[in-house]
C-alpha cells in the first residue's frame, strides 16, 4: 500500500507546482503561454491577430491611460498599437502585427531619462 500512495502524491504535488507556474512577462507585461522570443522586446505567437489583440484588450480593460487603435491595415498586413500614458509602467507602447501568416508581439521601452522640463 505504501509503496502505491508514495508515487500518487508525488504526482499531485508535481502535477499542482506545474499548473501554478508563473506565465511569462516582459517589462512587467504578461505574455500569451504560446509567446517565443525571435528577437530583442519581440516575440512571436501561435495565435490569430484578434485573438492577441483580445489579450491585451481584456488586460486593459477600464484604464483610461491605456488606449489602442489599429494602425496599418492592408491585405497581408495588420498592426494594432496599444500605447500606455501610465508612468508606473516600464513599457511605452505595444505593437501587435500579422505579417503574412505570422504574429508578433513589440514591446517599446519607456525612456528612463525624465521629460524635458521636469
Amino acid at each position: 500500500m505504501k509503496t502505491m500512495v508514495l508515487p500518487f502524491v508525488l504526482f499531485i504535488v508535481i502535477g499542482c507546482w506545474a499548473g501554478h507556474a508563473s506565465a511569462a512577462e516582459h517589462l512587467g507585461m504578461r505574455l500569451p503561454h504560446s509567446a517565443v522570443q525571435v528577437g530583442e522586446n519581440r516575440y512571436k505567437v501561435s495565435m490569430m491577430h484578434h485573438n492577441a489583440v483580445k489579450f491585451f484588450t481584456k488586460k486593459f480593460r477600464g484604464i483610461k491611460d491605456v488606449v489602442h487603435f489599429t494602425a496599418v491595415s492592408l491585405p497581408g498586413v495588420k498592426l494594432t498599437h496599444f500605447r500606455s500614458y501610465r508612468l508606473k509602467d516600464r513599457w511605452q507602447g505595444i505593437n501587435i502585427s500579422r505579417i503574412r501568416t505570422g504574429v508578433y508581439i513589440q514591446f517599446i521601452p519607456r525612456d528612463a531619462s525624465p521629460p524635458p522640463g521636469s
